[in-house]
């Protein structure tokens, strides 16, 4: 793994917690846990990332939402110097995000990219119950 790509998904990963080890295991939180995706929960990230982009209003050219990437999630993420993280209780996911190269930039450079927690609607839901 390109050692820059490396350092910034160690960074990255920060994000999510101050712990995460980027050894491939899972990161327990009491009832969450912080793992790579996979191809089973591809439409329940997308879902999420739907729901959050049209509720901000973020649906035009240029917004993630557009991108064929987001009913292939795990396959998109699979790719050399890229992962996708999310955010489950075991039953649901709760969120997301990704690393991985910054298209045009070279090898030394990476974004994130559907970086993404439930909607408002879906938070409110949640309070209530």
């Amino acid at each position: 793994m390109n050692p820059s790509f490396s350092k910034g998904l160690t960074e990255y990963a920060g994000i999510f917690s101050a712990f995460l080890p980027i050894t491939g295991r899972n990161f327990q939180f009491p009832e969450l846990t912080i793992r790579t995706i996979q191809k089973s929960e591809n439409s329940s990230m997308a879902r999420i990332i739907r729901t959050v982009m049209s509720e901000y209003h973020c649906v035009g050219e240029g917004y993630s939402i557009q991108d064929a990437e987001v009913d292939t999630i795990s396959e998109a993420f699979s790719q050399k110097n890229s992962k996708y993280l999310v955010i489950t209780d075991g039953e649901e996911i709760f969120g997301g995000g990704g690393i991985g190269p910054l298209q045009g930039a070279g090898p030394e450079y990476c974004e994130l990219k559907k970086c993404t927690s439930p909607a408002k609607s879906e938070v409110v839901e949640w309070e209530r119950n």
